[in-house]
C-alpha cells in the first residue's frame, strides 16, 4: 500500500499511476479478503449465522424468494455455491468480500464522475479504502443484508450522478434494473436512498421554479423508479410495517440510551478501556470526514444562495456550475437523511441509527474526498508542491492504517472476530443430530439456535424452541463457579461450551464475566457431564437436583 500511494501521489505518468491505483485496490481487497485467504471456515455467531440458515433453506427449495424479507444476498450464495460447488458457507464469505469491492470501484467512479481533476479522483480512490460506512454496530464485516446494501449503494448513486450528468435511454433502464435488485437487497436502505433522492429532487424543482433561466435535467422520472420498485415490494412486508411501528413507539417513549451507555462505560472501564477510548478507534476518520464534507457543504451552500464567503467558496466550489450543483443537491440529501438518523437517535434504536449511519457515511466519503481534494489542489498554489505531495502521502498512510486497524473486530475493540471454526458447527450438528428433545440449552455467549438456523436452517426451529418454556435465557448467570447450576436449573439442560469461549471470557475480557475457575467447574462438579467434545466444542449436561 505504501508502494502504492507513492507512486500515485508522486508519478505523473498515467500508466504507473493506474497500476499504482490497481496495486493498492488488489492490497485492500486482500486484506477484506483475509478470512478467505486463511481459510476460515465462517464469519459471524449470531445474525450471519440465521442468514446462512436462509440461504440453506432456499438452496434446498424449503422456502421461496418472496418468503424472505430481503433475498438477495441469499440468492446470490445459493446461485454462487450452485455454479462454483463451493460450500453455501464459503460461498456467502466470497459474496460478502465481492461486496465491498463494489464498493470500491462505485465510490471511485461517482468521484471521478462528479469531479475531472486527476488529485481528487485519486484521493476518491483511497478514501473508499477506508471503509468508513463499517462500525460493527450496525454495518458489519459479516453476512448482513443491511451491509451488502450499503456497500452496494455506491451502484445507485453513481448511475443516478451518471444520468444527471448525460441522461440516456440505456442509462434509464440500467437505473431502473439496479433499483429493482436494491429494494430486493434491502428494503431500508432503498428507503434511505428513496429519502435522499426525493430531497434532490424537490430541491432541484423549486430551484428551476426560482429561476426560470435555468434548465437542468429532471431526477423526477428516476426517484419514481425507485419509489416504484421500493413500493412493490415492501407494500407486502409486514416486518417493514412492525418496524415503522417499533420506530414510533420509541420516539414517544421514554429513552433509556443514557443508562445503558453509563453501563457499557462501566463495563469497559472494567476491562482497563473506555468509551471514549473505543469511540476514537472506531471513529476518529469519519469524524475528519464528516468536518471536512461539512465544510464544501457550507460552501456550495453559501455560493448557490449568493452568500459572501469568497475564501472559502474560492477553494471549495470550483468553477464548473453542474458540478457545483451536484454537491449542492448532494448536500440537501444528505441533511434528509440525517434528519431520519437523529430521529432514530432520539428513539433510543441503536442496531436501526447505526445502520442510517452506515449510508451517510457512504455519501460523506464522496463529499469529503472532493473536499480534501480542493484543500490540497489549493494549498499546493500556495505552498510548495513536493511538501504536500509528502502531506498527502502521509496523511493517507495514517488514515488507512487507523481504519485497517477496526476494519475486523478484534481484543483492540474488546470484541473476538466472530471466526465460527469447522469444529464448532460439526460438535453443534452432533449435539442436534443426537439431542434429547425433553432437554433445553444453555450457553456462555454462543447460542445453539443461532447454530441450528445455521446446520439446519432457518425455517427448522424457531430460536425460542431451544430454551427453557420456550423463553430464551440469554445465556448462563455471570461467575456460575459461585452458584450451584444443579440447583439454578429446574429441569435437565444442554449447556454448549466453544473453545471461543474458553479464549475470549477469561483472557481477552480479563474474567469479567467468566472465568477460567468456572470454566474448571464444569469439569469438577459430579452432576454435570461431558458428553460430547471434539476439541473446539464442548457439550455438557446439567441434572437438576
Amino acid at each position: 500500500m505504501s508502494i502504492s500511494l507513492f507512486i500515485t501521489f508522486y508519478n505523473d505518468n498515467h500508466n504507473f499511476r493506474s497500476s499504482s491505483i490497481l496495486l493498492g485496490g488488489l492490497t485492500m481487497f486482500s486484506i477484506v479478503a483475509l478470512p478467505i485467504i486463511r481459510g476460515y471456515h465462517y464469519i459471524g455467531e449470531n445474525d450471519a449465522l440465521t442468514h446462512l440458515g436462509h440461504t440453506r433453506d432456499l438452496n434446498n427449495n424449503v422456502v421461496g424468494i418472496e418468503e424472505i424479507r430481503y433475498p438477495a444476498v441469499h440468492i446470490l450464495g445459493s446461485v454462487f455455491s450452485d455454479l462454483t460447488t463451493s460450500s453455501l458457507n464459503h460461498s456467502l464469505l466470497i459474496i460478502l468480500a465481492i461486496f465491498i469491492l463494489i464498493f470500491f470501484v462505485f465510490i471511485s467512479l461517482s468521484i471521478k464522475h462528479m469531479s475531472k481533476n486527476t488529485l481528487i479522483i485519486n484521493i476518491g480512490v483511497y478514501s473508499s479504502f477506508l471503509l468508513l460506512p463499517i462500525n460493527h454496530l450496525g454495518v458489519s464485516m459479516q453476512i448482513h443484508p443491511t451491509s451488502q446494501a450499503i456497500m452496494f449503494s455506491p451502484v445507485l448513486i453513481y448511475l443516478f450522478i451518471r444520468n444527471y450528468n448525460d441522461p440516456r435511454w440505456e442509462l434509464m433502464i440500467l437505473f431502473s434494473l439496479v433499483s429493482a435488485m436494491f429494494v430486493i437487497l434491502h428494503p431500508q436502505q432503498a428507503a434511505n436512498l428513496i429519502i435522499f433522492f426525493t430531497s434532490i429532487a424537490i430541491i432541484q424543482v423549486l430551484y428551476q421554479w426560482s429561476n426560470s433561466h435555468l434548465y437542468e435535467y429532471s431526477v423526477i422520472t428516476l426517484v419514481g423508479v425507485l419509489v416504484l420498485a421500493f413500493w412493490l415490494w415492501a407494500n407486502n412486508l409486514a416486518a417493514f410495517e412492525s418496524s415503522i411501528s417499533s420506530f414510533v413507539v420509541s420516539i414517544m417513549a421514554d429513552s433509556e440510551s443514557g443508562s445503558q451507555i453509563s453501563s457499557r462505560g462501566a463495563s469497559l472501564a472494567e476491562l482497563g478501556g473506555s468509551l471514549e477510548g473505543v469511540f476514537v478507534r472506531m471513529f476518529f476518520v469519519s469524524l475528519i470526514y464528516c468536518g471536512v464534507g461539512a465544510y464544501i457543504m457550507m460552501a456550495v451552500t453559501t455560493k448557490i444562495f449568493g452568500l459572501k464567503q469568497e475564501r472559502l467558496q474560492f477553494v471549495l466550489t470550483g468553477s464548473d456550475s453542474s458540478e457545483r450543483m451536484l454537491l449542492f443537491y448532494f448536500t440537501i440529501g444528505l441533511i434528509a437523511v440525517s434528519v431520519l438518523f437523529f430521529a432514530y437517535l432520539a428513539g433510543d434504536m441503536r442496531s436501526q441509527y447505526m445502520r442510517h449511519y452506515g449510508f451517510i457515511m457512504v455519501v460523506v466519503t464522496i463529499m469529503g474526498a472532493i473536499s480534501l481534494g480542493r484543500t490540497i489542489i489549493y494549498l499546493n498554489t500556495l505552498y510548495d508542491r513536493d511538501l504536500f505531495r509528502k502531506v498527502t502521502v502521509l496523511t493517507a498512510t495514517a488514515f488507512l492504517i487507523l481504519t485497517t486497524l477496526v476494519l475486523f473486530p478484534s481484543p483492540y475493540m474488546y470484541q473476538t472476530t466472530g471466526h465460527v471454526t469447522e469444529g464448532q458447527m460439526d460438535g453443534f450438528e452432533r449435539a442436534f443430530e443426537y439431542e434429547d428433545d425433553s432437554y433445553s440449552y444453555d450457553h456462555v455467549r454462543m447460542s445453539a439456535s443461532r447454530f441450528s438456523h445455521a446446520i439446519n436452517g432457518r425455517d427448522s426451529n424457531d430460536r425460542t424452541d431451544y430454551y427453557i418454556d420456550g423463553v430464551r435465557l440469554g445465556g448462563m448467570p455471570d461467575h456460575f463457579s459461585n452458584q450451584s447450576l444443579e440447583t439454578y436449573f429446574d429441569d435437565r439442560v444442554y449447556l454448549t461450551i466453544t473453545r471461543t469461549d474458553r479464549v475470549r471470557e477469561p483472557i481477552i475480557y480479563n474474567g469479567f464475566r467468566f472465568n477460567h475457575r468456572d470454566f474448571e467447574y464444569l469439569d469438577d462438579s459430579p452432576d454435570i457431564n461431558k458428553v460430547s467434545s471434539n476439541g473446539e466444542f464442548d457439550l455438557y449436561i446439567i441434572t437438576h437436583r
